[in-house]
């Protein structure tokens, strides 16, 4: 095992972990249509591909990884770490510059916990251009824990439900809903990787030149 190709954490998994268990892990490579083929050629099952970043998301045993820790066409191995949405400090992190950011004719992507079609969002005109649900799969916008549309609210609320007290940055943008976080706030790097792709396959399409998380 070359373990200056695998993050500490997941090292850790594999020392203490059964040879046989299957780790979700995300496979960097370092020539994309090669590491696939010998993928492929192992039936070491891709559950998703990732070009922006040139990984897979994999489920392995530890000696697939440690066989795949020793080829050139790989670059990293990481675990499927897990993301929390922090509703109490996401504002203070926001470094937004100030001045009058109108933000029309510009699509922001929200990868969070979905969004509420709130008056904010779509009164007058419904902002809300697109929601895609990776974590349900639900076609219709909701959010069952509220980080999204905070957030969306600090980027994109107009201020219609507060007469313009509480409008955010770019009030006139439009927005695009990536549910990757469930409930709870939390999500395997894997949802929000596949939201990403989303965005780097789409973003020429709907004109999307912002992203948050």
């Amino acid at each position: 095992m070359n373990t200056n190709k695998i993050d500490h954490s997941l090292v850790v998994t594999t020392q203490v972990c059964g040879n046989e268990r299957k780790i979700d892990c995300l496979v960097q490579a370092e020539r994309f249509s090669e590491l696939k083929r010998v993928l492929q050629s192992k039936k070491i099952e891709i559950l998703s591909e990732y070009l922006f970043i040139k990984s897979f998301y994999v489920r392995l045993c530890k000696e697939q990884i440690c066989f795949l820790s020793k080829l050139a066409s790989v670059k990293f191995i990481s675990s499927n770490s897990t993301a929390l949405a922090l509703m109490n400090v996401a504002k203070k992190v926001l470094n937004m510059p100030q001045g009058d950011l109108s933000g029309k004719g510009v699509g922001v992507a929200f990868i969070d916990t979905g969004i509420k079609a709130h008056n904010d969002f779509c009164l007058g005109e419904n902002r809300i251009k697109k929601f895609v649900d990776f974590v349900k799969d639900q076609k219709s916008p909701y959010d069952d824990n509220g980080h999204g549309t905070f957030v969306a609210g600090v980027c994109s609320g107009c201020g219609a439900s507060s007469c313009g007290k509480f409008a955010g940055f770019a009030p006139q943008s439009e927005i695009y809903a990536l549910k990757a976080l469930d409930k709870n706030g939390e999500a395997y790097a894997s949802k929000i990787l596949s939201a990403m792709e989303w965005v780097f396959d789409n973003h020429k399409k709907y004109g999307i030149r912002v992203v948050c998380m």
